[in-house]
């Protein structure tokens, strides 16, 4: 019963750092499903939860990408431990995929436990706009601002031209309108 008390506490801690995340738009099409481990029907059955975030692949995400904390316990159970796993296929650099932290259940510190979710949360956002910024899996979504020669993610254009039946992307309004002034002068040196 301890155990299921800590666990209900650190899934509240958890939730609304998720719900906050999956409000930011880039995370629009995330799929949250939380599922529970146990043994019959019994709450001294429950041995422990998964909360998983899914974004799939996309035109706006060129990976497949399941981020996944898991609460359980150790076989005395007198630890909570919680385990951070992120994938992302297919994989063309390396990043953190798994954590864990270890939780007394005697003496849960739920501060410690919101800044390790909350750090954990940090590096996933990060490693997911470094698959934007990676050419491997921006192959076919990078383009190149021939005004400010910077490549770039296309669904962050700040707009696009067409000339001489070719697409330009800029990154910022303030060079799409220098190439509207004199393409000739950006497209020769491309």
């Amino acid at each position: 019963m301890d155990f299921v008390t800590v666990a209900d506490r650190i899934h509240a801690i958890l939730l609304p750092r998720l719900k906050v995340l999956t409000k930011v738009d880039v995370f629009k099409d995330i799929t949250q499903i939380v599922s529970l481990e146990g043994q019959g029907l019994d709450v001294r059955e429950f041995h422990g939860r998964t909360t998983t975030l899914s974004i799939p692949f996309s035109d706006a995400c060129p990976a497949k990408v399941r981020l996944s904390f898991r609460l359980g316990h150790d076989g005395p159970v007198e630890n909570a431990i919680m385990d951070y796993q992120l994938e992302i296929l297919p994989i063309f650099f390396k990043f953190d995929s798994h954590d864990q932290l270890i939780i007394p259940i005697n003496h849960p510190n739920e501060a410690a436990i919101a800044r390790w979710i909350e750090d954990k949360l940090v590096g996933f956002t990060h490693t997911f706009f470094e698959l934007h910024f990676h050419s491997q899996y921006q192959q076919k979504h990078l383009a190149t601002d021939v005004v400010m020669n910077i490549r770039f993610p296309k669904t962050d254009a700040a707009g696009k031209k067409e000339y001489e039946g070719r697409t330009y992307y800029f990154y910022t309004d303030e060079s799409l309108l220098a190439f509207e002034k004199d393409p000739s002068e950006y497209v020769a040196s491309v």
